[in-house]
């Protein structure tokens, strides 16, 4: 453990770089976690702790590692920054990014609205503490800052986007939501008169025809479902010709791990939709502060009596997560139609990579505008008019 300089005269900083001393942060981040009405479910310590099992002997490598950042007030945790190092490219280039973010690109876990996590009474102080702490070690003496997929406000960001010098490359996206009560009725009155009388008509049929949605509860249901999941989710996306997310060995170790955790505590949620037994969609989840994330699916093709399984399935969800003080149902980011339909609102989330001015960065935006170049020439090669 190291400390770090502080401008702040009560508060401490140290850089966690050991799996011991973070493993100590566990009953401190717990208690953030509860405190931080925010923080979402990547920033849960099963999230990141498994995370951690799973991908850290391929990620938390020479010279790179873990370099978890907390801040403490006599003696006790009010901030973490749960970040790492990765060494990357033939450069070995060393990217200061979120635990959870960096994997291979068919491994990637996606963790939108990851940050700091902060107790709230200290936020705007860890944030200022944060952003002064990257200015004077120069992004912790790396070559790129990752923010990840984040909200404008992201506390990360109010500290990378004070580094002077820097090139940055940003990307907006947009995270669909429902804004839920108690009463789901409320909810379909939100929907435009067509949509609802469409959703209703499902419902309907659904229950005419003994459609059931049934939510795992143990390990071993969690690890049914997520297997008929992976099985409908690889078997849709093989037949397109995609990878899918689960064809990697890691990524479904990692899910089948997480979920088995989280889904008896009520931290994950695994639904699935049957008809006479038959698996027809299964929704996989995380629940925080009243928040579900909605994470991944898999959902067979739609029969007669079930023509669209996968909206069915979140219908039945949303109308069975109103009962349970959940007050919104994210669909995270991405603007697929179903989503557009089911949504009543929105997030808007910032991918924001900060270049900083090393040689090594130098170096790389001067091979990436090499391969720019070169691309360009052999593109205006084959395009080229023949001269007779």
């Amino acid at each position: 453990m190291n400390s770090l300089p502080s401008t702040d005269g009560t508060l401490s900083i140290e850089l966690i770089t050991t799996l011991e001393e973070f493993d100590r942060l566990e009953e401190a981040w717990h208690a953030l976690y509860e405190a931080s009405a925010t923080a979402r479910s990547t920033l849960h310590w099963g999230w990141i702790r498994q995370w951690i099992e799973t991908f850290g002997p391929r990620c938390l490598v020479a010279p790179g590692g873990l370099s978890t950042i907390t801040w403490r007030e006599e003696g006790k945790v009010i901030g973490i920054a749960p970040l790492y190092v990765r060494a990357v490219g033939p450069l070995r280039r060393k990217v200061l990014q979120f635990i959870s973010t960096g994997e291979d690109d068919n491994e990637r876990c996606y963790p939108e609205y990851i940050d700091l996590l902060v107790h709230p009474e200290y936020a705007d102080r860890v944030q200022e503490s944060f952003a002064r702490l990257l200015l004077t070690t120069k992004g912790l003496g790396c070559d790129e800052i990752y923010a990840g997929l984040v909200r404008d406000d992201a506390s990360v960001l109010g500290g990378v986007r004070r580094i002077r010098g820097a090139y940055r490359e940003t990307r907006d996206h947009y995270a669909p939501h429902l804004s839920l009560s108690s009463n789901f009725d409320e909810y379909l009155q939100k929907l435009s008169s067509n949509t609802r009388q469409l959703y209703r008509r499902m419902l309907r049929g659904a229950e005419k025809e003994g459609v059931t949605l049934t939510l795992a509860r143990s390990p071993m249901d969690a690890g049914h479902f997520l297997d008929e999941l992976i099985t409908l989710h690889q078997e849709r996306w093989t037949r397109d010709g995609q990878p899918g997310a689960f064809s990697s060995p890691r990524m479904r170790e990692y899910h089948r791990a997480l979920s088995s955790k989280l889904v008896p505590k009520g931290d994950a949620i695994i639904a699935r939709l049957a008809h006479e037994g038959t698996p027809l969609a299964v929704l996989y989840g995380f629940v925080s502060h009243g928040y579900f994330d909605f994470y991944q699916s898999g959902i067979a093709d739609g029969t007669e009596k079930v023509k669209s399984p996968g909206v069915l399935a979140h219908l039945m969800l949303i109308r069975e997560l109103c009962s349970k003080e959940i007050i919104c149902y994210d669909l995270l980011a991405g603007e697929s139609e179903y989503k557009r339909r089911l949504a009543t609102g929105g997030t808007k989330l910032i991918d924001e990579r900060v270049i900083l001015p090393t040689i090594r960065s130098y170096l790389w935006l001067f091979g990436k505008a090499v391969k720019r170049c070169m691309r360009k020439v052999v593109k205006g090669e084959k395009t080229a008019p023949s001269v007779v």
